[in-house]
């Protein structure tokens, strides 16, 4: 009974206790301290999402097309990577930006803390941003599942455990 109680306790809190590691906390800057701390401070148009197949720094790349340069170089493009995390910018395409970039190691980065907005819509009829839904539905599905099946794998071990390995001689 207590195998189970230990159980169920365990994956209650691997549930609950999954993600909250992922969060990025921010400190609120005025817009004026945002393009002060910005190497590039740019309005642009998303024009795509790209994969990148080597897994290192970043796993894809947010490709923009500069409307007005506001601060930093005058550039027709810019590329700026990303990697699904809490912290990184999230840019949706169909939508106009004006973005914060800062200089990291020859690539303009932008984060979640960065203070980027949307400016405009993309075309003017344009209803709306086209969001993944299902891709994060389904990213979540599968931490739900690696958590109840990391529970389920402890308790089965915890069960062995007590039933097995201690009554050994």
């Amino acid at each position: 009974m207590r195998v189970v109680l230990f159980s169920a306790v365990m994956l209650v809190l691997m549930l609950f206790g999954g993600n909250t590691a992922r969060a990025c906390d921010c400190v609120t800057l005025s817009s004026k301290e945002r393009f002060e701390n910005a190497d590039l401070v740019f309005t642009g148009e998303l024009l795509g999402i790209n994969q990148v197949p080597v897994y290192g720094r970043h796993s894809f790349d947010y490709v923009f097309r500069i409307d007005a340069t506001l601060k930093g170089p005058h550039l027709k493009t810019v590329v700026i990577p990303g990697s699904d995390t809490d912290c990184d910018a999230n840019f949706q395409p169909n939508l106009v930006y004006r973005v914060y970039a800062r200089n990291y190691d020859g690539d303009f980065v932008s984060g979640a803390c960065s203070g980027n907005e949307v400016v405009g819509l993309k075309t003017v009829y344009a209803a709306h941003a086209t969001i993944d839904h299902a891709a994060i539905w389904q990213r979540r599905f599968v931490n739900v599942l690696a958590v109840v099946g990391l529970g389920f794998l402890m308790g089965s071990g915890a069960f062995v455990w007590r039933r097995y390995v201690k009554r050994l001689p």
